[in-house]
């Protein structure tokens, strides 16, 4: 059965048992928040680190390039077999052995950089263990959070990315003083989470403290979602075949957005402290502030924009709708942004954070779009379907980054600026095109 704006009319907010602190639906979107600010604090934390660390070795533009695109190899490996695992074991078994493991070897990167090829080695290590949590993250909420609050609570577990971006940011003058003390700092942080997940998260509702009302109304969708009825009874949920994927339009479309959202997403989240250090004029210590100011914007628009979708869906606007407007947001947006700044440079580092932040806040709407999609058309096999697609999209980090370096080695960020266009009109055109809100699949 899919559901539209109509029917979820009848399942609002009001609707629903009270969102608070002793709420089971609070504690796991919560543990969902903060996973994700570990993930991303220990994924963009090099990204600043790595000003201090070239001072200190002697790196190039092109060597940072591969540097930073290391990540992108362990996580583009362990996407799919993330969503599988997720799928037959459970989303927060899948993320509670996915944060020891990148956990661990960030606490590790201190003492390997004195080696370029263990380095990359660790980032890649850091990566596999990654690409497994937004595969295990979806599976956690298809399980717990009824399809009326989906789009807000994907929304609200994801901004954690986005806070995560801003604590890097904040962790500048940390940097300034140590870069090791960071990761040391991060990486403890994340076994500390692993400790709270394993007295909070469980894979069935029931096996929980929850009230049974709160119980009650998880459970009653479950003859309207057959994802819910499939993960709390424990079924198998045969996800779609790979050739029907590869054959499916609407999804296909998920895939090309998600690679050229990704592309210019990936840039700006590795490159932006370079930007603002050599371009801006912004020293590594003040590079906190300046460098959280578009991160902060764009967990606004998210939360925010994820409230206003889940209203304009119960006022009646089709699924389809919803999901190519919020497309339309943060992918021309940007790009309009991005080609301005190509054409005309900015002329004072102020300029420079204010078309960054302006930018990068527009990007908020994604998780309203591509990034909830897969839920649209495969609620019970989101884990697999998100897991393939953000195997794709990884590639845009690992190219991205390569090509970012190779750009700078000509000086020109015009062709950095430029390549992010370019992919964000194409992506938003193939997605406007074939994009689908209906369900496809169980």
């Amino acid at each position: 059965m899919n559901f539209n704006g109509k029917q979820l009319m009848k399942h609002n907010m009001a609707d629903s048992p009270l969102w608070t602190l002793s709420s089971a639906r609070f504690r796991v979107v919560l543990m969902m928040v903060t996973c994700n600010v570990i993930c991303y604090v220990d994924r963009i934390n090099i990204s600043i680190a790595i000003v201090e660390m070239t001072k200190e070795h002697g790196w190039n533009r092109q060597q940072e390039g591969y540097i930073l695109s290391a990540f992108f190899w362990g996580y583009a490996s362990t996407q799919i077999i993330g969503g599988k695992l997720a799928t037959k074991y459970g989303g927060h078994a899948v993320l509670m052995a996915a944060v020891t493991a990148w956990s661990l070897c960030t606490l590790m990167t201190p003492f390997v950089t004195g080696s370029l090829p263990l380095l990359i080695a660790s980032r890649v290590l850091i990566g596999l263990g990654e690409g497994m949590s937004q595969p295990a993250i979806h599976s956690v909420i298809v399980t717990w959070i009824p399809p009326p609050e989906r789009t807000r609570c994907i929304a609200l577990a994801s901004s954690g990315m986005i806070i995560g971006t801003v604590a890097s940011m904040l962790s500048s003058s940390l940097v300034a003083w140590s870069w090791r003390a960071a990761f040391l700092l991060y990486g403890s942080v994340g076994l500390i989470w692993v400790g709270i997940a394993f007295m909070i998260l469980r894979r069935n509702p029931r096996d929980t403290a929850i009230s049974n009302t709160e119980l009650t109304y998880i459970e009653s969708f479950k003859s309207k979602d057959s994802s819910t009825a499939a993960t709390v009874k424990g079924l198998t949920v045969e996800p779609p075949t790979v050739s029907e994927l590869l054959t499916s339009y609407p999804f296909l479309s998920i895939m090309v957005i998600h690679f050229a959202y990704n592309w210019g997403w990936y840039i700006i989240l590795s490159w932006i402290p370079t930007y603002f250090t050599t371009t801006a004029g912004i020293s590594t210590k003040d590079l906190g502030f300046f460098g959280m100011l578009p991160f902060i914007a764009m967990w606004i628009l998210d939360v925010s924009w994820g409230n206003w979708i889940d209203s304009k869906l119960e006022g009646g606007m089709s699924t389809r709708d919803a999901r190519v407007l919020s497309a339309a947001v943060h992918q021309l947006g940007p790009a309009a942004v991005l080609a301005y700044i190509s054409f005309f440079p900015p002329k004072s580092g102020d300029q420079a954070v204010i078309f960054l932040t302006i930018c990068v806040a527009l990007k908020g709407s994604a998780h309203s779009s591509y990034w909830a999609n897969v839920m649209d058309i495969a609620p019970s096999s989101c884990a697999v379907l998100l897991g393939l697609s953000n195997t794709v999209a990884s590639f845009a980090g690992i190219l991205g980054n390569i090509y970012v370096g190779w750009a700078l080695n000509q000086d020109s960020w015009e062709l950095v600026w430029m390549s992010a266009v370019f992919w964000y009109v194409t992506g938003y055109t193939v997605y406007w095109a074939f994009a689908s809100g209906d369900k496809l699949w169980p």
